[in-house]
């Protein structure tokens, strides 16, 4: 998994259909509103060729956190609990 800002038209959300597409972990809800009928939402996807598919259908993506990242960042998690850290 990775996580993704995706960014366009309001259309082009509606068009892409998001929710709908495999591996988008994505409701309508989560889309926020900008100036000129732009819209932005960050989300997980499954992989880079879901991101790939998407921008396909003509919105701007950028990858945030690559799968490492986001495992690296559960390690740190998981080892500040273990440890009593206070890492919740």
């Amino acid at each position: 998994m990775i996580v993704i800002r995706i960014g366009g038209t309001r259309a082009a959300f509606e068009a892409a259909a998001l929710p709908s597409m495999p591996g988008v972990y994505y409701s309508d809800h989560q889309a926020t509103p900008l100036d000129n009928d732009q819209w932005e939402l960050v989300t997980y996807v499954a992989d880079q060729s879901v991101a790939d598919q998407i921008a396909a259908k003509g919105l701007d993506v950028a990858v945030l956190q690559t799968a490492d990242q986001i495992q690296a960042t559960r390690q740190k998690v998981k080892a500040g609990i273990g440890d009593g850290g206070g890492m919740l």
